[in-house]
């Protein structure tokens, strides 16, 4: 056999097996993301109302930015008493992480104070809170990190394809053609 022909069935082997990664690697990133998606709406469509003290599911009718974090949250209608308020917590994961992470820095420092800390553990269950909020803070950023290699590496795979797309051209231009049962011929 010609050495050319094997080496030129190689590279369009190769070039079969980059386009089933490419294609995993694109199914593999758009399910996290609508794992990532998915909890975050279940998140925003559940908020505890100041009216009747009860976490429940909401209705969004808006949006409302804090001025003094530069954060977004939701305006919502409570599903037990209708009534309309501000979620607490902002409608981004992005935007959360940092909310969540100045409560927390705000109960640590409030905690230490003796003449707040019975006000700041009991009533409020800042502890659980806390705990839960550090939970899955640690499962969004782990997802994220996940998703943000996983993009890299698909970008790495794309640009690969393309340069190999970009060889096959060069290849074409130099004159080499498919036959009808599918041979690579010079």
């Amino acid at each position: 056999h010609d050495p050319e022909y094997h080496e030129k069935l190689l590279m369009f082997n190769k070039m079969i097996e980059m386009v089933h990664m490419n294609a995993k690697s694109r199914q593999a990133i758009a399910l996290l993301e609508k794992k990532m998606e998915t909890l975050l709406v279940e998140k925003r469509n559940n908020a505890s109302c100041p009216t009747c003290g009860k976490e429940s599911p909401v209705s969004i009718i808006g949006e409302t930015k804090h001025d003094d974090l530069d954060l977004r949250s939701d305006r919502v209608i409570c599903s037990v008493c209708n009534h309309e308020f501000t979620n607490s917590l902002p409608n981004n994961w992005e935007d959360r992480i940092i909310f969540l992470k100045f409560v927390m820095a705000l109960y640590t420092k409030f905690s230490k104070d003796e003449n707040l800390k019975g006000l700041v553990d009991t009533p409020i269950g800042m502890k659980s809170f806390i705990k839960e909020t550090k939970k899955w803070i640690k499962v969004y950023q782990h997802d994220n990190k996940e998703l943000r290699k996983m993009k890299t590496l698909q970008k790495d795979a794309e640009k690969s394809l393309e340069n190999f797309h970009d060889k096959l051209l060069l290849a074409k231009l130099k004159g080499m053609i498919w036959d009808n049962k599918n041979h690579l011929l010079n």
